[in-house]
């Protein structure tokens, strides 16, 4: 680390000190700082975090982040009783990150246990030619969603940096233009949104589920769903939605309340969108009743928007594979997982250009004992 940094750190110049730890921040979170190194910078900040400007101390925190456990806890321990509330809301931002952190990790610890056992129960089985081509299999499937995460960050990212541009630009014109500025902003806001609902909908596809099956009666589960989708709407768009049902009163299964809520969820949001802006009304057909002889639930919404074609049909269910201008691409694969693997059931796609899409989600009217996993 330059030791122009360190030096600045113990500037009698709070400006200086200031830029001395932003300098820092970004080989910290790129873990580019190493012992003894980013011993003598962790003890150098611990020292500023009982410094007399509040604007210092709050750098101070939000440094705290990237450091390790006992230095981050040395650090944040007088900040999260500070004087100064802008010094406590970082201490306590910077506390919420790392807390974040150390859950995803344990969670990603007990995936790769998970995955580790898979591969040594499919070595005994098939022994170890099947276990370095599902190994094999698993890697380039990480690659390929990694790879497609990326490219989609880097859209909504893209976008985002324009609008922050434009605004920097606002700013520092001599007669500040307040539309223009409202505008950049909210547009700003929007990407921001977008990128949030992408890492929520990719938390939501790749974590594992648990789940907790109950009776529950189809219709007012339905209904609830409709309902909760309305009100999300824009109140133009939802008053042109008109859903009707064919569901019986008396219909119960054994669902995973939460699970099947945002599967439908996700589906009757696909529904609206599937058609124009310029239509009249947006008529959404839901039925439900059983099948196979009484043992499953079908489920189906029916829209009469724009329709697929087979190849986009395909791609509706692969993440990322949206074709709609807005939206995250998981949709229909988290509908997808929820049923067929917290339910045990499937969710088929049927479209026709022009005409309209149907998707149809089945499961088993009850679970079997233990549930599934």
């Amino acid at each position: 680390m330059d030791a122009t940094v360190l030096g600045a750190l113990r500037s009698d110049d709070d400006d200086q000190i200031r830029e001395g730890i932003r300098k820092c921040l970004e080989p910290l979170r790129a873990m580019e700082i190493h012992e003894p190194e980013l011993s003598t910078l962790s003890e150098q900040l611990v020292a500023l975090a009982a410094h007399g400007n509040w604007k210092v101390r709050q750098l101070v925190a939000e440094s705290a982040q990237h450091l390790p456990e006992t230095w981050a806890e040395r650090m944040l321990a007088p900040l999260l009783k500070d004087s100064s509330h802008y010094v406590r809301d970082e201490a306590n931002r910077t506390l919420g990150c790392r807390s974040a952190r150390r859950r995803a990790n344990a969670m990603q610890n007990a995936r790769d246990e998970q995955l580790h056992a898979l591969f040594s129960q499919l070595d005994r089985a098939y022994g170890s030619g099947a276990r370095r081509l599902a190994e094999r299999i698993a890697a380039v499937s990480r690659e390929a969603f990694v790879g497609s995460l990326y490219h989609e960050v880097v859209k909504v990212l893209t976008s985002l940096e324009l609008s922050v541009n434009r605004l920097h630009a606002e700013v520092h014109q001599p007669a500040i233009d307040v539309a223009a500025l409202t505008k950049y902003a909210g547009i700003a806001q929007e990407r921001l949104e977008v990128f949030t609902a992408l890492f929520m909908s990719a938390r939501a596809f790749t974590m594992s589920v648990v789940p907790v099956f109950r009776i529950e009666n189809i219709l007012e589960l339905v209904e609830a769903q409709c309902a909760k989708l309305v009100e999300r709407l824009e109140p133009t768009t939802a008053a042109k939605v008109k859903v009707t049902k064919d569901i019986s009163a008396e219909l119960t299964a054994e669902v995973d309340r939460g699970r099947l809520e945002q599967a439908l969820q996700n589906v009757l949001q696909n529904a609206v969108e599937a058609y124009l802006a310029n239509c009249d009304a947006f008529p959404v057909h839901v039925t439900a009743g059983t099948v196979r002889g009484g043992t499953q639930v079908a489920i189906s919404i029916r829209d009469q928007g724009t329709g697929m074609t087979e190849e986009v049909c395909q791609q509706a269910l692969v993440p990322f594979g949206s074709t709609k201008n807005r939206g995250s691409g998981f949709g229909l694969p988290i509908a997808q997982k929820m049923v067929e693997v917290v339910h045990g059931g499937s969710l088929v796609v049927t479209s026709k250009r022009g005409r309209g899409t149907t998707v149809t989600l089945t499961f088993p009217l009850r679970q079997s004992k233990g549930g599934r996993s």
